[in-house]
């Protein structure tokens, strides 16, 4: 199975018509079948909303783009985590941790995102 990250230039190319339109269908697909896996990041997701206050239709655009294309569930936890998680487990001894966020963490940000996305609809 191929595992990849999409930077947001990647959902902000899709907005803009940059990524053709049968390219997202046969990525959606190969993600679908399983022959793809991805996960989104916090920090994705930070930086999409960043032009919220001088263009909050793109913004929406680019989140919406994001959920249907990867989704939020198993998001990669922020980097300050990771980095602290990993010192963390050489420092003790112990397995290295995973980079997915906590269930807690992913059903607080999930809800949240999702009101924030029924909400800002446009």
């Amino acid at each position: 199975m191929l595992r990849f990250y999409l930077d947001t230039n990647v959902y902000d190319h899709i907005a803009k018509g940059r990524i053709l339109e049968r390219d997202v269908k046969a990525l959606q697909s190969a993600l679908a079948s399983g022959k793809a896996a991805s996960n989104f990041s916090t920090v994705a997701f930070e930086e999409l909303i960043g032009e919220w206050k001088t263009n909050r239709e793109s913004a929406l655009r680019k989140v919406r783009i994001a959920h249907d294309l990867i989704g939020f569930e198993n998001s990669l936890n922020p980097p300050d985590i990771l980095m602290r998680d990993a010192v963390e487990a050489y420092a003790f001894g112990k397995p290295e941790p995973s980079p997915i966020a906590s269930e807690g963490w992913i059903r607080c940000h999930s809800a949240e995102t999702a009101a924030w996305m029924r909400t800002n609809r446009g």
